[in-house]
Formats: C-alpha cells, sequence, structure tokens
C-alpha cells in the first residue's frame, strides 16, 4: 500500500467507527449524558429572560407566614390572596405548579376559585393516569393489554374558573431530566404546562398568529379563541392548541411558509416584542412532541421571589426601591427550595449542586417556558447530519494521524480537537445547537492515533526484522539485537571486551578460482562459507568478517572465560572435519583450511570514515590470530592456537609445539596445535603428543640428537606431522651451526 492509500484507509476505518458507534444507543447515550453535560458546564450559567419570575414556596416563606413546611397544606387563601396580588401588579400569566386535586375548607376553596375567575389568566397543573387494562380479542380468542393515559384535572370549581389546565410530565431517563414533553403523545397530542403557558402569555399575538395561519392555510378554519383567556373555558384553550398542532403536522411545509410570510408582514418593523412572539409560537407549533432544556444555571437562577415577600411587599405596595416588576411577566408559583434538606422532589439536571441540591419541579417548568419564549432550545442534530460529522471528522482525524510522524500528528489532533471543542462551544452557546463532543473527542480521535501508532508500530517492527534478517549476514547477532530496537546503536561507543579470535584462511584458493568462472566461483564459496559459519554458530560464535576466502569469528564476553575459550576450539576442530566431510560428499575440489585462534583483550565497534563502516574487532588480538594462522603453513598444521587459548581448557587434545615470532612481532607466541576430542583421541595419538612433548624439551635443551631421535618417533605416531619434520630439519641445522648463548628456544620465522 501506498502511503496515502494507508493514510485514507485509516481515516475510512476512524470514521466509520465512528458513524457507528456515534449512531448506536449507547453512542447517543454517551452524547446526552456526557458530551451535553460538558458544554453546558463549559459554558456556564446564562441569564434567564426578565419575563420569567418564579414565587417559591420555601422554608423561609413557611416560618414567616407560621405554616407547616408542607406548602400542600397551607391554607388556599394565601393563593388567593397571592393570586389577586400577582393580577393587580399585571402579571400577563399566572402558572400554579401545585395539584388542587382534593376539597379542602370550603371558605378556603370558594376564595381561591373566584381569585382564580377574576385574574382570567391562572393556568393550574393536572397530573397524568396511566391505568393498563386487559380487554379481548375478536371472537373473544385471545386477550391484549392496553394501556390508557387519564387527565385528571383539579377539583371542578378551580377547573372551570381556570384559564387553562396542562399537565407537566418530566421524562427522567435513566435518571437525569434534560429533556421535556412540549405535548404528550399517549395523551393525545395533549400540550404541556409550558405550552399553555405560553399560548396565554401571548394573548396579545394571538391576532396577529391567526392572521398569518389563515393568510397561508387555504383551508376552513373550524375553530376560534376569544380575544381574552377571561371569556374562554379550560377546553377552548385546549381545544386551540390541539387543532392548531394539528394544522402545523397536516404539512410540515405550512410552519416554513408561516415564517417566511411573518418576515413579509412588517410586523418586526413595527412591534419587535409582538414579532418575537408570533415567531416564538410558529416554532412551538412545529416542533417535536419533545425538546431539550436550555438550561440557564443552578437552583434560583430564574428571578426567585419568596412566597412570603410578594404578598406582603407587593401585596401591600410596600415594594423596596429596585424591586421587580410584575407586569406583563409570566409568574410561576411552586416549591422552590434553597437548600437541599428543604427539597420535596427532586430534579437532577447537570446544573445539580455538589451539596444536593437539584432544580424544583417550578423551575423546570419555568425554564421550559422561558425557552419557548426566548425560541433558544437545545438543538441536536439530524441523524443524516450527525452522521456525516462523525464520519468527515474520524475520516480527517484519521488521515492525520497517519500523514504525520508520530509526534507531530499527536500535536495536530490535539490541536484539530481544540479547535473543534472551541467551534462547537461556540455554536451552543450563541444558538444552541448541540454537536457531538464524546465519540469525536475521546472515541475516534484516542483511536486514530493509537490506531496510526499502532500501524506504524507494526510496520516498524516488521521493518527491523527484515534489516535484522539483513544484518545477521553481515553483523554479530548481539550488534543486531541492538540496532533492531534502536537504529542509533550505530553511535554507541566503542567497547573493551575479553574476545576470542579466530581466523581461517583455505589453501589453494587462487588455484581453484582460475579453474572455475565467476558463478560457479561463487556458488562453491558460499557452499564453503556455509560449511565454516555453521560450527562458529553453533559454538556461539559470531562472523566478523569475510575477505576472500578468509574469514574472522569472535566469541566475546565481559572477562576471560575458559568455557569461551573451549567452544572456540570446539567450533575449529568441526571447522576441519566438516571441510573435509563436504569435500568428499560433495565430490568437489578440496578445499584445505588452516585456523588460528588467539584470545586478549579487543575494542569493538564501528571502524570506517565517510558513508562506510564496519563493525569488526580492532586490537593486536585480532592481528595475532592472522599471524598463527600463517604458522600453519611453516608446520604443515591445521589448527593452532596459542596458549592463552588453551589455558584451562578441558576435553581437548593439545600439544604445545613450540614458541614463535612471526614477521612483524616482537613478542613471542608459545603455540599448541589442536588435535581432536579427547573422547576421539586414540592411544597412538595419545602416546605421540607425550613424545613430541618430550622431543621439544630436549630441543630447548640443545639435545639436538635426543631431540631427532624422539622427533622421528613422533613422525611414526601420526603417521605424517609436519610438526616434527620442522623440528627435524632445525635439529640438523643447529648441529652444523648451533645457535648462539643467548638463544631461548624462540623460533624466529622470516617470511609470512
Amino acid at each position: 500500500m501506498t502511503r496515502l492509500s494507508k493514510c485514507i484507509t485509516l481515516g475510512l476505518v476512524t470514521g466509520f467507527l465512528g458513524l457507528i458507534i456515534g449512531l448506536l444507543p449507547f453512542g447517543l447515550y454517551l452524547e446526552e449524558h456526557i458530551g451535553l453535560d460538558l458544554l453546558f458546564t463549559l459554558r456556564g450559567p446564562r441569564q434567564p429572560p426578565n419575563d420569567v419570575v418564579i414565587v417559591s414556596l420555601d422554608k423561609q416563606s413557611a416560618d414567616f407566614l407560621g405554616f407547616s413546611d408542607d406548602y400542600r397544606k397551607w391554607p388556599r387563601r394565601l393563593h388567593a390572596q397571592l393570586i389577586e396580588v400577582l393580577h393587580h401588579e399585571g402579571a400577563a400569566v399566572i402558572v400554579f405548579d401545585i395539584l388542587f386535586d382534593e376539597s379542602r375548607s370550603p371558605d378556603d376553596d370558594k376564595a381561591l376559585s373566584a381569585a382564580i375567575q377574576e385574574a382570567g389568566n391562572v393556568v393550574l397543573c393536572c397530573f397524568l393516569k396511566t391505568e393498563r387494562m386487559t380487554i379481548a380479542a375478536e371472537r373473544g380468542t385471545s386477550t391484549r393489554v392496553v394501556q390508557t393515559v387519564e387527565l385528571v384535572p383539579p377539583i371542578r370549581p378551580f377547573y372551570d374558573t381556570s384559564a387553562a389546565i396542562a399537565p407537566f410530565p418530566i421524562p427522567k431517563i435513566p435518571y437525569k431530566v434534560s429533556q421535556y414533553w412540549t405535548f404528550k403523545q399517549d395523551a393525545g397530542d395533549a400540550p404541556t404546562l409550558p405550552v399553555v403557558a405560553f399560548q396565554i402569555y401571548s394573548m396579545d399575538a394571538y391576532t396577529d398568529f391567526i392572521g398569518l395561519i389563515k393568510k397561508v392555510n387555504q383551508t376552513q378554519i373550524s375553530y376560534a379563541m376569544p380575544d381574552h383567556p377571561k371569556a374562554s373555558h379550560p377546553q377552548d384553550i385546549d381545544r386551540f392548541i390541539r387543532e392548531t398542532r394539528g394544522i402545523f403536522f397536516q404539512d410540515q411545509a405550512i410552519g416554513e411558509n408561516i415564517l417566511k410570510e411573518l418576515d413579509r408582514s412588517g410586523l418586526m418593523r413595527d412591534s419587535p416584542t409582538l414579532y418575537r412572539k408570533v415567531k416564538s409560537l410558529i416554532r412551538m407549533y412545529r416542533s417535536p412532541p419533545s425538546l431539550y432544556f436550555n438550561f440557564y444555571g443552578p437552583p434560583q437562577t430564574v428571578t426567585t421571589i419568596p412566597y412570603y415577600q410578594a404578598l406582603q411587599n407587593y401585596g401591600k405596595g410596600l415594594k423596596p426601591p429596585g424591586s421587580i416588576s410584575l407586569k406583563d411577566k409570566a409568574v410561576f408559583v411552586g416549591h422552590s427550595p434553597r437548600f437541599q434538606h428543604e427539597q420535596k422532589e427532586m430534579f437532577f439536571t447537570v446544573f445539580s449542586q455538589s451539596s444536593g441540591l437539584d432544580l424544583s419541579g417550578v423551575e423546570i417548568a419555568a425554564t421550559g417556558f422561558a425557552n419557548l419564549l426566548e425560541d433558544v432550545h437545545i438543538e441536536p442534530p439530524s441523524i443524516a447530519v450527525l452522521g456525516a460529522l462523525l464520519f468527515f471528522w474520524g475520516a480527517g482525524i484519521g488521515i492525520v494521524s497517519r500523514l504525520l510522524p508520530v509526534i507531530p500528528s499527536i500535536s495536530a489532533v490535539i490541536g484539530l480537537s481544540i479547535a473543534y471543542l472551541v467551534i462547537v462551544l461556540n455554536l451552543f452557546t450563541r444558538t444552541g445547537l448541540w454537536y457531538p463532543l464524546v465519540i469525536p473527542l475521546f472515541v475516534q480521535s484516542p483511536l486514530a492515533m493509537l490506531g496510526a501508532f499502532l500501524w506504524t508500530f507494526i510496520e516498524e517492527n516488521k521493518e527491523r526484522r527484515n534489516i535484522g534478517k539483513a544484518l545477521e549476514y553481515y553483523l554479530p547477532n548481539d550488534l543486531v539485537d541492538k540496532l533492531a530496537k534502536n537504529i542509533s546503536a550505530f553511535n554507541l561507543p566503542r567497547q573493551l571486551v575479553y574476545g576470542i579470535c579466530l581466523w581461517t584462511d583455505a589453501e589453494q584458493y587462487t588455484a581453484l578460482s582460475e579453474q572455475m568462472n565467476p558463478q560457479e566461483l561463487a556458488d562453491f564459496m558460499n557452499r564453503y562459507f556455509q560449511i565454516l559459519f555453521d560450527p562458529v554458530k553453533k559454538h556461539g560464535g559470531a562472523i566478523s568478517n569475510v575477505v576472500g576466502d578468509s574469514v574472522l569469528a569472535v566469541w566475546v564476553a565481559p572477562q576471560p572465560n575458559a568455557e569461551l575459550r573451549k567452544q572456540a576450539c570446539s567450533a575449529a576442530l568441526d571447522i576441519t572435519d566438516a571441510i573435509i566431510r563436504f569435500s568428499q560428499s560433495a565430490d568437489l575440489p578440496l578445499l584445505p583450511t588452516r585456523i588460528g585462534i588467539h584470545s586478549g583483550h579487543i575494542l569493538l565497534g564501528n571502524v570506517g570514515a565517510i558513508d562506510h563502516y564496519e563493525y569488526r574487532p580492532i586490537g593486536d588480538i585480532v592481528n595475532t590470530a592472522t599471524r598463527i594462522e600463517g604458522i600453519n603453513k611453516f608446520l604443515k598444521t591445521r589448527i593452532l592456537a596459542s596458549s592463552e587459548v588453551v589455558y584451562q581448557v578441558e576435553g581437548i587434545i593439545t600439544r604445545e609445539i613450540g614458541s614463535f615470532i612471526p614477521v612483524g612481532k616482537s613478542i613471542a607466541l608459545n603455540l599448541h596445535e589442536l588435535i581432536c576430542r579427547f573422547d576421539h583421541a586414540t592411544q597412538t595419538q595419545i602416546d605421540g603428543c607425550a613424545i613430541f612433548v618430550s622431543a621439544l624439551k630436549n630441543f630447548r635443551m640443545r639435545q639436538w640428537q635426543e631431540a631427532s631421535e624422539k622427533f622421528l618417533e613422533s613422525i611414526k605416531c601420526f603417521s605424517r606431522d609436519g610438526v616434527s619434520d620442522f623440528y627435524l630439519d632445525l635439529c640438523r641445522l643447529y648441529q652444523q651451526n648451533p645457535p648462539g648463548d643467548s638463544w631461548d628456544g624462540v623460533i624466529h620465522l622470516e617470511r609470512k
């Protein structure tokens, strides 16, 4: 895959994952209960409209008036007095979030009924009663369960005198309040308390509103509502609202056409206040049956007046300077406590306090009304818009995450996420538009970054393995492991270690190369090197360098190690045996191989310049190993090792062959020939080694004749012994020309 195709692939995966998760119930739940809360929290409280006031039945008022904390038991004559005060102050609509479903004192009930009738703009709360009924199906062969919903109104005197009644059921899914019903569908599209209250509040806009409907809707209108609710019955308001709602839903285009007609009417120019009311009415009737609250803030954010102050101050004309005017206001009356322990009902919202204080029912109702008045509900995107947003955001984030390196991609995704959050929060604050946060920012963005990281990691890991596999042909395994993990290991400082260097050289290579064409020679040498490499790797060594027909193998350790030296010696013996078997089995030219082994401290590191480096051991140990290998030519041996190598090595038969100073060296090397493993040795070989050691001793003592005789015996034991032949020649030479008195038995080699 190309880089671009990888970016697009990750983008598509991230986009589709976000799309699927975001449209599932679980994703929608996350957005409503986490994303929406986060937007409200970041936005903070906002100013509610001045047209909405709450008169609170609270403990402070109960204590002041001397009544029970249970506001439902307060005498109804108090409510009658309150209505008279509010009516006198010019309240546009008075809404009671109190159930009057039982008769009390006849005098109090009569007084309250009269006050409600006199005001003419009082909306009372009713409740929905749900029942399950089992009915028989056709022919009585089976039954089915039917759920019925019935509006239970206040007692008759209050119902008949009120301007309207309405329920206000509040959905808690599963426990938090975030929406409310404008029209309760399972109750026959019954309008709820905020809708009814807003319709009565907007009576001054009734004529303009009806005129617009008649102008756009060509069907005959069979209903009418009095110009003032005092002249109407609660059923009139209910019928009007239901039928108006029906008109808007018979043709979805009507609402849009009415809004266009409103803009052309000039009402905005002549009366902005009426224009806003009419527009809000149109939006209310064409709205879905449930809307999201656009909360204003914590409890008491909506202007709240204690019940006793409304009676004492407004009722007696004792309003302090700067007090709130109630003229043309929507006044909601209900229980609105200031402290958690005073709560009678609890509605958990995003603005519930850490103290446990929640919004009360009357505050929830007032919030719904205020949202209708301002036409500023929270508007979630449609499924199509939500799906498109999640897909394209995920696709973009996925492409960016894969296109850039890890650190820049993280920075880019964080930057884009912050920009997205700022834009979404700005739209939410200014217009109430609610776009998702949780899925894009906390699911898709991390998934995109994680996916890009894992994909890059897998590719790099695969690339490291490929590089490691390739490097294994050229570098030691331990270095390959370091480089595979961190390519900067090429710049590691050189390491001083204890090492054993094994150098090989093939005899007759020059003659062989003249007889073969380059391809044949290359194939043959590859097979030859395999014969050499296998024993080295088997015994824990590493191939450090290959030059022509020669190979350098190394074994390294922090400190001198007898076991490591034994491994190198074993590898040398196996190489010799393997080459013999290879030549015999393949019917190929024999390529005898000489081996020199030396040990000591070496430096491991990069050697080279500009753009070409080699990783190999550095030091005299390497050079000495090559010189030891070269001594094999003179002694006609196969494997020579220094005394430092064979020291404390057990299980291998060796024989000391003397001290030598190669050309270019100044320090004598005490050398040993590796014969075979102890368990493979014959008695003749063991005896021959003993004879040779004795002969060498005579040689060093200048006993030329005795040494010569024993060297001849050694030749008989080994059938053919180049070392003994070498010393026989020296004995003859020294018999004729004895060395000087300073001679110490060390042999100086004059050529390589």
